[in-house]
């Protein structure tokens, strides 16, 4: 009985060992061939689509008020009068201060008076002249002293009128640097006036997008400050010489909406819209290898890739147009080309 168990011990041992011993010498083996195969590079693949596509250039530029005017001092004297305040709406002629005007009135009446006087002796002796009771002596000293007169009156009148200082366009009160009792001399700046009721806006267009705008054109326009609101605007002008960027001045002009969101000095982004909307092939820029004269893609077929030519057209966003080489359907390579050449065969997953 001892000796019938240790036998079949013994064979259990034997058959254990067997088993761990191929099992073992099939791990080496799997080992050995994984180490004789190549991984295989891995890619991301998208499908060639055919989309509606439109074109459009997109710029910075800054909103700068059509008229922005520093209103000057033309008279000297003290300020008696402030009629308006920082953020007041103006309209053209309104009086911004009044700076002391007693002199000038009196010096204003004085030559009134004066040119009247003379205006009348002209009168006067142009009449005894007709009946030959004057002679052209008195008559030219007549003209003369009304012409010195009236000269006297215009000067007098302009420097009472400069004692009102205004401003000479409608308009928003930004700024205003003299107060009650300063003195201003001709050439002090007193304040500054913006029109708010229109911008315009320049951007710099380069060379190679030149020819895709002219004055006339509508552009959309939009600020980050304004999210959700867009604005209508007008190529104005187009500069026909470039800077030493080759880059050529756009002028935009931009009506200020009913509550005037817009503001002087706002950055905002003008779109022109320089490619009418169409049906065309498209895919990822990312897609793209080579240069963007010589543009190649990786198309897959079955588990090798194929490194095709294909000619571009328009860029939008993110997206290419395709004019030649790719047909809507194909699948193409959009990352991981630096691992693969043509001909190469890949692990494909599809972008998502």
């Amino acid at each position: 009985m001892k000796t019938r168990t240790f036998l079949w011990t013994g064979l259990i041992i034997f058959i254990v060992a067997i088993v761990g011993l191929l099992v073992r010498n099939r791990l080496i083996q799997e080992r050995k061939i994984a180490q004789n195969v190549p991984l295989l590079p891995t890619v991301s693949t998208t499908m060639v689509q055919k989309k509606s596509l439109q074109e459009t250039l997109s710029l910075v530029g800054t909103l700068e008020a059509v008229q922005d005017v520093v209103v000057v001092s033309e008279t000297s004297g003290r300020v008696v009068a402030v009629r308006a305040e920082v953020g007041d709406k103006l309209v053209g002629g309104s009086e911004i201060v009044r700076v002391d005007d007693e002199l000038k009135l009196a010096s204003f009446r004085t030559a009134e008076v004066n040119f009247e006087k003379a205006k009348k002796d002209l009168t006067r002796y142009e009449n005894l002249y007709a009946s030959k009771a004057a002679t052209d002596a008195e008559v030219e000293a007549a003209r003369l002293n009304f012409k010195a007169a009236e000269a006297q009156f215009l000067t007098a009148r302009r420097q009472y009128q400069d004692a009102r200082i205004k401003s000479p366009i409608p308009g928003i009160l930004t700024s205003r640097s003299v107060d009650l009792g300063d003195m201003v001399q001709p050439g002090t700046a007193v304040a500054n006036v913006v029109d708010i009721s229109s911008f315009k806006a320049i951007v710099n267009l380069a060379e190679k997008d030149i020819n895709k705008v002219k004055v006339g054109d509508r552009v959309n326009v939009t600020s980050d400050l304004l999210p959700g609101q867009d604005f209508s605007g007008k190529v104005l002008n187009l500069s026909v010489k470039g800077d030493e960027a080759h880059s050529y001045r756009v002028e935009i002009s931009i009506p200020n909406p009913k509550g005037s969101p817009l503001k002087a000095q706002m950055f905002c982004r003008i779109t022109f819209p320089v490619l009418v909307k169409r049906e065309s092939v498209v895919i990822p820029r990312e897609a793209l290898t080579g240069s963007r004269k010589d543009p190649q893609v990786f198309v897959l077929r079955g588990d090798r890739v194929t490194l095709l030519a294909i000619t571009v057209g328009a860029e939008v966003e993110t997206d290419v147009e395709v004019l030649k080489g790719l047909n809507p359907g194909e699948t193409i390579v959009v990352s991981g080309q630096q691992n693969i050449g043509d001909g190469a065969r890949v692990t494909a997953v599809p972008l998502r």
